[in-house]
């Protein structure tokens, strides 16, 4: 899967940070990941939504409905 803006180092953080905070609450929260502020969120924000699983919250890809990792 592939999502503008994210490359493989930032999914590998993506997928660090869910695990380490059990998923993410909101969409902006992917702006707590190095390398994407405000300018990659844009581009992406459309493209990604988080629901509450029953693991927790975690971001998807709308187009793909993936789990935003490699």
């Amino acid at each position: 899967m592939t999502l503008s803006g994210i490359g493989e180092s930032k999914a590998l953080d993506i997928i660090s940070y869910r695990e380490e905070h059990g998923g993410f609450n909101s969409i902006e929260e992917i702006m707590n990941i190095n390398g994407i502020k405000e300018g990659v969120y844009n581009k992406i924000k459309d493209n990604i939504v988080v629901y509450k699983n029953s693991k927790g919250y975690t971001a998807y890809d709308v187009e793909t409905e993936e789990k935003l990792e490699k």
